[in-house]
């Protein structure tokens, strides 16, 4: 069963250009599917590869691994079994590069997590709205997930807005587990 949320902005940064972010998520087993519905002034948003519509398959995926994307405009999650203290990250830039990295607990142990698929990756663009739809395999089928759901969005002049689920006090910090608030049942 998928479920509707609203991102919120980080209260230190300002929206930018856009108006509201909302998630669409639904679990399948061990894959997790999210849709992200940007609205605003899209044209003002500087997205990696400038792409307008486009799709990509889990074949061509394996080859658009790129690190540090969320320097820029990304959409990302978070997924961690709900009892345990590692967890996986996921990255998404409209360029179709993505990463996925593995934790041992709170940002320790950081390596290129080789159990997590990039099945497809869906967007598009018109003036006032960006669509944008992954689906991830990941390595745990069983248990419960903690979910935190993520996009960070660069303005053309500069200035990024970080949109999450919940955030906690500070900074912007996404892998906090704090703000990993949504459950997904096995």
């Amino acid at each position: 069963m998928a479920n509707t949320y609203a991102l919120v902005a980080h209260p230190d940064f300002p929206n930018g250009p856009i108006d509201a972010i909302t998630v669409t998520i639904e679990r399948q087993a061990n894959r997790l599917v999210v849709r992200f519905e940007v609205s605003g002034a899209i044209e003002d948003v500087l997205w990696p590869g400038d792409r307008i519509d486009c799709a990509l398959d889990a074949k061509e995926a394996d080859e658009r691994r790129a690190d540090e994307l969320w320097r820029h405009s990304c959409f990302e999650a978070f997924v961690a079994p709900a009892d345990a203290a590692d967890y996986r990250e996921f990255n998404l830039a409209t360029s179709g590069k993505w990463a996925a990295y593995a934790f041992d607990t709170y940002r320790v142990g950081m390596r290129k997590a080789g159990d997590v698929r990039l099945i497809e990756a869906h967007w598009r663009f018109d003036s006032r709205r960006a669509d944008i739809r992954i689906a991830i395999e990941l390595p745990y089928a069983e248990p419960d997930w903690a979910l935190a759901v993520t996009a960070i969005v660069e303005a053309r002049d500069g200035a990024k807005s970080y949109w999450a689920l919940a955030h906690a006090p500070g900074a912007p910090d996404f892998h906090n587990r704090d703000t990993f608030v949504v459950t997904l049942p096995a």
